[in-house]
């Protein structure tokens, strides 16, 4: 988790530091304790509880000694085409409507979350990347709602809530 979360980004942000480039270093919410009651801040005091979260917190923080023109983006529940949590639960009801499979959903009951779709994460560090030289918060508050991926749903899933990047 070291060379990966931690090293990595500091070899990758001391490289762009050194020939000029942008850097935007996409990060985790488990830098924080995840027990709060309300969507975390970019000025939230980091805590994390998981070598994961440590590691990552590692990096963000060598990103950002690097060069003060680096950014680092937050994000959790991430959500896309692939293996994730919305298609699971999908997968699930879907099995239970097919006759496959019986019974409640089995999801994690103990987490709080704010899903992101990729896309509307990868269009947020387009704009971040563009406006990187601003001094004012952008927040990214109204994504655009998308169709669920696996056939026969006509339901969409929006992720919710704002984000706000310094």
């Amino acid at each position: 988790a070291r060379r990966a979360n931690s090293v990595a980004p500091a070899v990758l942000a001391r490289a762009c530091a050194e020939a000029g480039a942008r850097l935007v270093h996409v990060s985790t919410d488990y830098v924080f304790a995840g027990d709060g009651r309300r969507p975390y801040r970019e000025d939230d005091p980091p805590a994390p509880r998981s070598v994961y979260g440590r590691t990552k917190l590692d990096g963000d923080r060598a990103v950002l000694s690097a060069s003060e023109e680096f950014l680092v983006v937050r994000t959790s529940w991430l959500f896309g085409r692939g293996r994730n949590f919305i298609a699971a639960v999908l997968d699930q009801a879907a099995a239970r409507r097919g006759g496959r499979d019986s019974g409640p959903l089995r999801v994690v009951d103990d987490q709080t979350g704010r899903p992101t779709y990729a896309v509307d994460l990868a269009e947020a560090i387009v704009v971040l990347a563009y406006l990187s030289g601003k001094t004012e918060p952008v927040e990214f508050s109204e994504p655009a709602p998308v169709a669920a991926e696996p056939p026969g749903y006509s339901e969409s899933a929006r992720s919710t809530g704002s984000r706000r990047a310094t």
